[in-house]
């Protein structure tokens, strides 16, 4: 599998073993507009193909994941709201920090369930699905803003008497776990960004000023259902063998709730802009950045702009990859991860 690793100051790109060259990101962005990091998606057998192969998949070469991680589910009042989360790994242990993983948008920490057990057996591990989605409280008095989840993040460490945390977050979870390394760098040891979610702006007026319309989540929820479901999961994904029925069922059980979409309303209200370049200069913790070069949903070039604005960041994009990188390469992503952690560059 071809990786290629982008490292801040100077710019070390290694495509495969034994290559290696020195150029900067405005080269490097002419090789992007040129194919090296090519977006385009091959689809000449069509979604409803796929359909068949995911219901006629052989039972025996798909291994449950869900039911070999073992999961110790708990449920905590935390700033107003129940919120749900879960323990992996050997919590008694102080030699290794304990990672905190944060989930991406219409998602939960089930999406982390093919990623924890590469680390659990190095770390002690809480992956926790955000107020409004997964198992936790749907709350109407919780303020859903990127600055209030990455406080929560914050809290939920002081709440374990947790000095210093890895927080690890996929798309959406990558720009709150930015914001609570922004809000205190102490307490965050470092940061791993998935397909970290980047430079968007708040959701357009007209559709907040639209969101106040009567039984508004109701046309959510509407809009939502009439969705073509394997379509979906095909522009997240590259590996289309990854697609399984459990697979489908662990994302699409919680968007069954109409309290469910109604938070998704207040997210829409309440989510500012990502945290813009000015308050990224100043975050000074170690960040690594893991990106797909088939990334439909947040594209490499996210990437790039995060190492161009973070002073202490890194940038490794996988081949054949989208947007589901803890489904579609976790082993990887894993010894990654640990190698990130265990390198002995100053945590700050």
């Amino acid at each position: 599998m071809k990786i290629l690793f982008i490292k801040k100051r100077p710019f070390d790109i290694h495509v495969c073993p034994g290559i290696s060259e020195q150029f900067s990101v405005e080269k490097h962005d002419e090789r992007h507009k040129s194919g090296c990091l090519s977006r385009r998606s091959v689809w000449e057998d069509g979604w409803r193909r796929q359909r068949k192969r995911v219901r006629s998949n052989e039972v025996e070469n798909q291994v449950n994941v869900a039911e070999k991680v073992r999961t110790l589910g708990e449920t905590m009042r935390l700033n107003g709201v129940n919120l749900y989360f879960e323990r992996h790994g050997e919590h008694g242990r102080t030699d290794r920090p304990p990672l905190v993983l944060i989930h991406g948008y219409l998602s939960s920490c089930f999406s982390f369930r093919r990623l924890i057990p590469h680390l659990r057996n190095d770390y002690p591990i809480f992956a926790l699905d955000l107020p409004g989605f997964g198992r936790s409280e749907k709350s109407p008095a919780f303020h859903y803003s990127l600055e209030n989840y990455g406080k929560l993040v914050l809290d939920f460490l002081r709440a374990h008497d947790i000095k210093e945390a890895v927080l690890i977050g996929h798309s959406m979870g990558g720009q709150i776990a930015l914001q609570a390394a922004y809000q205190d760098a102490t307490r965050v040891l470092k940061v791993v960004g998935l397909a970290a979610a980047g430079y968007m702006g708040r959701v357009r007026r007209s559709l907040v000023m639209l969101s106040y319309t009567p039984f508004f989540h109701r046309l959510l929820k509407l809009y939502f259902a009439k969705k073509d479901v394997m379509a979906e999961f095909l522009s997240v994904t590259h590996d289309r063998s990854i697609i399984t029925q459990e697979m489908m069922d662990g994302y699409l059980e919680p968007l069954k709730e109409t309290a469910f979409y109604r938070s998704l309303v207040r997210l829409m209200r309440h989510r500012e802009g990502d945290l813009p370049p000015a308050a990224l200069h100043r975050i000074q913790t170690p960040v690594l950045l893991i990106w797909g070069d088939k990334d439909r949903i947040v594209p490499p070039d996210i990437g790039l702009r995060f190492v161009r604005d973070l002073p202490n960041a890194e940038l490794i994009v996988f081949e054949n990859v989208g947007h589901l990188i803890p489904e579609e390469r976790p082993e990887e992503t894993a010894a990654r991860i640990r190698a990130f952690l265990e390198s002995n560059e100053p945590a700050r």
